[in-house]
């Protein structure tokens, strides 16, 4: 086939036809064309580009004639290998999204694959908790304790980001904003304290730099009795103005040591991807909202809403 026969397929019915029309024709479309004979596969995006893109093309056609003649070029031999190319380059990269996250739709074969990637120990905790045992149904159960354990880093980061500010404007308070340097707090620090506090302001000079690298094991070591008389007698109920008003300055210090702690032992058991379907997961949220509602009723209200911890406890298999 001639070029200009090629050509045809771009211009309206014989009986209607413009006289000027091949002259009218841009040349960046002359040149695309004619490669399309002697490159047919990788001038047809080219032509389809031109078809929807060049306002010549459009204003002497219409938009549909244009639209019929790419759908044209879509059937055409080396259109139909180039979108089964597309189609099979694509299902190659996004093939892993294709698999369901329930395994009630997943084949034997890729549950027995999956669960051999994430190990017959690992998976026997949950194969263990399931009646009747099986690995369908455990693989449900680990997807979803992924899920929820995914959901809980949104209220475990605002309860640690309002305890540690608690603590810093306490430690400001008496030791001035360069707390992390003066000596008389670090003398005041228990020896693992002193460590991560060291580790932190390596090459740090600002007060925000060194709060964000301390551990939160750090911050929950700043509620232990050493520091009542520097740090927290008379000073607890401004930095935690929702605390119960009925709790000695010791008991309300206390209270909140050992719930912060319990909040680190849970976060810390996110941290390292195990099991937490088995604990009372609506108690653990509510001892996080509780912690930060003692600082902010506000802040606890707004966590509300932020997280999706309910829905998931509501959805659990």
């Amino acid at each position: 086939m001639q070029p200009n026969q090629r050509c045809c397929v771009f211009m309206p019915p014989r009986s209607t036809r413009r006289p000027f029309l091949m002259e009218a024709r841009p040349r960046s479309v002359n040149r695309r064309v004619n490669s399309a004979v002697a490159e047919p596969q990788k001038a047809h995006a080219s032509i389809v580009q031109s078809l929807c893109a060049s306002r010549s093309i459009k204003r002497l056609l219409g938009n549909a004639t244009a639209r019929l003649t790419a759908g044209w070029l879509c059937l055409c031999p080396w259109g139909k290998a180039q979108k089964r190319a597309n189609r099979s380059q694509s299902e190659r990269t996004h093939s892993s999204k294709k698999l369901p996250i329930l395994s009630n739709y997943l084949s034997r074969g890729q549950i027995a694959a999956i669960v051999s990637e994430i190990s017959h120990p690992r998976m026997s905790t949950y194969v263990v908790a399931q009646n009747p045992r099986n690995n369908r149904r455990a693989l449900n159960l680990y997807a979803w304790n992924a899920k929820i354990s995914a959901a809980f880093i949104v209220p475990l980061h605002l309860c640690e980001v309002v305890m540690r500010n608690a603590v810093v404007s306490a430690v400001e308070s008496v030791y001035g904003t360069s707390w992390f340097t003066n000596p008389g707090f670090e003398r005041a620090l228990p020896t693992m304290a002193k460590k991560h506090l060291a580790d932190a302001r390596q090459g740090e000079a600002l007060a925000g730099k060194v709060v964000a690298e301390l551990k939160f094991v750090f911050w929950v070591s700043m509620f232990t009795r050493r520091h009542d008389a520097t740090l927290w007698n008379g000073k607890l109920h401004i930095e935690f103005p929702n605390l119960p008003r009925t709790l000695l300055a010791l008991d309300a210090r206390t209270l909140l040591y050992n719930q912060l702690n319990e909040v680190r032992i849970f976060r810390n058991r996110i941290a390292h991807h195990e099991p937490i379907f088995a604990r009372d997961l609506d108690a653990d949220y509510r001892r996080i909202r509780k912690l930060v509602a003692w600082r902010s009723h506000t802040a606890a209200d707004w966590l509300d809403g932020l997280q999706e911890v309910g829905t998931l406890l509501a959805a659990r298999p």
